[in-house]
């Protein structure tokens, strides 16, 4: 039997404790985890490699995650 690739999961935070407990708990559950501290960076990690899903931050200094791109963008659907 063959494993799946584990899902991706892009982790935003300006708080660099967030990031960390949500990266653990995640990766212990068995999701590839990448972290950004800002919008920016959240940018420029999903140009190099779409993650499956976001963990937004939606209280960020100078770019909130309820005003970001990924928050307007419609979500995949399953075929």
């Amino acid at each position: 039997m063959t494993e799946q690739p584990a899902a991706k999961v892009l982790v935003v935070d300006d708080e660099p404790n967030i990031r960390e407990l949500l990266s653990e708990a995640l990766e212990l559950n068995g999701f590839a985890v990448r972290t950004a501290s800002d919008g920016r960076r959240a940018l420029a990690e999903v140009a190099r490699e779409r993650p499956d899903i976001i963990v937004l931050d939606v209280m960020m200094p100078a770019w909130t995650g309820s005003r970001s791109p990924a928050s307007r963008a419609k979500p995949a659907t399953a075929p």
